[in-house]
């Protein structure tokens, strides 16, 4: 535990995050890529469109192309004649058979389906009338020349791929993979006295398409140790995390060993659980030094890696929230910003969430249980019994 003196030097969640944001980074490099590659990935620039889509006026049904006005009042009690084979070509309105996606033919400006129709030996009825661009796709309607079809810093999903696809566009730029490694550090590990699942957690939880994780392995309490496998570990990753002696302890040497390979730009945050989580620029790489407890580990890597994601490549964490009243009262320590996971459950009134009542930063029901998260920010002293809240759900990725 942190000793009341530490305590007093740990900085507010917002300032750790000015810091962070303040500094020079290695930029993480882009490619080009086929666009059936690019699912996942995170786009470099916005891309446009380039054409209209469709790129032509085209029927939406299976019909006639034809005039519109040649249907007026055309009904099931009255059918009218729109085409006769015993009329000349030139004396009348052309009723031209067309699929969907066929061309809509010159001198048309509607389709009646088939199904509106009726055949009379050599002529053709319609059972109702039909508008002027009725059943038609006019060019452009969907996607036009300047439409944005993916933006910059966007995950690149299946929409984004057909659009793509749609628009004849081959190629995407796209960053590369980010690397996020992961080191566990303690003797108690390695001896298998404590089983290792902090890391396994951590390299699970941010696993994405655009976001690969690598285990780092795991390295006894000894400064010879854990300074060699970080300084391999960074050859090849743009992010990592040590997780174990992020605190002030005595066999807990992990921020003394980076302090003295890069920058220390902070040791230890206004957040709970989470507060001893350090971060240092090592070669213009983020290294954090996380609490080897999955709760606190968790809850400190996602505070700190998403908005550096967000200056390195645009990308922004999908959220999704739902309001719900709080069941039960919710303590908040002064000054401290706080993670609660709740439970939630569907009533009548909409959504009630109860916090997990736990103590420790190690608690791994929490995360069993919960279906989302309370953040109560630094300035409010807690939360009243009934008073809704916005929550956080988990799963989204």
């Amino acid at each position: 535990m942190a000793k009341r003196g530490e305590e007093a030097s740990y900085i507010s969640y917002d300032e750790a995050v000015r810091i962070i944001l303040s500094q020079r980074w290695t930029q993480i490099d882009s490619e080009e890529v086929a666009v059936s590659d690019a699912i996942g990935k995170i786009s470099v620039t916005d891309v446009y469109c380039g054409k209209n889509v469709p790129e032509y006026n085209r029927s939406a049904v299976d019909g006639y192309a034809t005039r519109s006005e040649i249907t007026e009042n055309a009904s099931e009690s009255k059918p009218v004649k729109i085409w006769s084979q015993s009329r000349g070509t030139g004396e009348q309105k052309p009723v031209i058979p067309v699929s969907t996606g066929d061309t809509l033919p010159e001198n048309t400006d509607s389709v009646i389906m088939f199904e509106d129709t009726v055949q009379v030996g050599s002529d053709i009825f319609a059972l109702r009338s039909v508008r002027p661009w009725e059943n038609i796709s006019l060019k452009g309607e969907d996607l036009r020349n300047d439409s944005v079809i993916i933006k910059a810093g966007s995950r690149i999903d299946p929409e984004n791929l057909a659009a793509a696809f749609a628009c004849r566009i081959s190629r995407i730029r796209v960053y590369r993979d980010i690397i996020l490694a992961v080191l566990s550090t303690g003797d108690e590990i390695v001896s298998g006295k404590v089983p290792n699942y902090t890391q396994p957690l951590i390299l699970s939880y941010f696993s994405m398409p655009f976001l690969r994780t690598v285990d780092a392995g795991v390295v006894g309490d000894t400064e010879e140790d854990i300074t060699d496998r970080i300084i391999r570990t960074l050859e090849t990753c743009n992010v990592l995390v040590v997780t174990g002696g992020s605190g002030p302890g005595k066999h807990d040497l992990v921020r003394e060993i980076l302090g003295s390979m890069g920058i220390p730009l902070f040791q230890g945050i206004k957040i709970k659980p989470g507060r001893t989580v350090s971060a240092f620029n090592v070669g213009g790489k983020l290294v954090l030094s996380v609490s080897g407890l999955p709760v606190a580990a968790i809850v400190s890597v996602e505070a700190l890696l998403w908005p550096f994601l967000e200056i390195m490549i645009g990308y922004r964490k999908r959220r999704v929230f739902v309001m719900a009243k709080v069941e039960g009262t919710v303590n908040a320590d002064p000054g401290i910003r706080s993670y609660v996971k709740v439970k939630l459950k569907f009533s009548d009134q909409g959504y009630v969430c109860s916090p997990l009542r736990v103590s420790g930063s190690g608690i791994l029901s929490t995360l069993l249980e919960s279906s989302g998260t309370l953040t109560i920010e630094e300035g409010t002293e807690g939360i009243n019994n009934g008073e809704t809240v916005k929550v956080e759900l988990n799963g989204v990725k």
